[in-house]
């Protein structure tokens, strides 16, 4: 799984730290699972690959190391998650995908996902 986070811009205060708590939340909860987690503004960091195990609270703090700024641009960091996810793909042939809009949107995006 690629979790693609938005730290743009208009992220900055709540939003943000909203983001990180969620990220730190799912990365202890996928903890056995692959799991890669790419941060995105104007460009794109990959906090962690595929196989790499990062510790929940290190991908949080690094995420709310990140300024928020720039503009969203979301081509890129889904450029940066196909090549995460292209070996993971062509061989298990199965994803899944909820799509955030709000804030609101993540519960019920969670639940979907675990009740699978």
């Amino acid at each position: 799984m690629v979790l693609l986070v938005d730290v743009s811009g208009s992220m900055r205060g709540e939003r943000v730290r909203t983001a990180a708590a969620t990220v730190g939340a799912l990365a202890a909860e996928l903890e056995r699972d692959d799991l890669a987690v790419v941060a995105f503004w104007s460009d794109a960091a990959v906090l962690s690959h595929l196989g790499q195990h990062v510790p929940p609270q290190r991908l949080l703090d690094t995420m709310l190391a990140i300024p928020a700024k720039g503009l969203t641009n979301i081509a890129f960091p889904q450029q940066v998650a196909a090549r995460e996810l292209a070996r993971e793909l062509a061989r298990l042939g199965h994803g899944r995908l909820r799509r955030i809009r709000t804030y609101t949107d993540i519960a019920p995006a969670l639940s979907a996902i675990f009740a699978s």
